[in-house]
């Protein structure tokens, strides 16, 4: 699941950074599609925990609710490290 999470919060970056290169109308477009993709991930997790026995549906989803903190701790970091330099 934490990997799960990693993968969006990058495919989310990749796609912010992309959308910001793109105009009007194709940047929402590609967004939203962007946002589905990231979207039905998770619920083919969801399935996945769900049909295999040794996967646990409980972790699964509270995996999916620490992406909020993964987005987060990842932008802080980031941030701190522009701060002092680090690359």
């Amino acid at each position: 699941m934490s990997a799960l999470n990693a993968a969006t919060v990058i495919m989310l970056k990749r796609s912010f950074e992309k959308t910001l290169d793109m105009e009007g109308k194709a940047a929402g477009k590609f967004a939203q599609s962007q946002n589905l993709l990231r979207y039905l991930l998770i619920g083919l997790v969801l399935v996945l925990a769900v049909k295999v026995p040794f996967i646990g549906l409980w972790g699964v989803i509270a995996g999916i609710f620490t992406m909020p903190v993964a987005l987060y701790s990842m932008q802080f970091f980031y941030n701190s490290g522009e701060k002092t330099g680090v690359a």
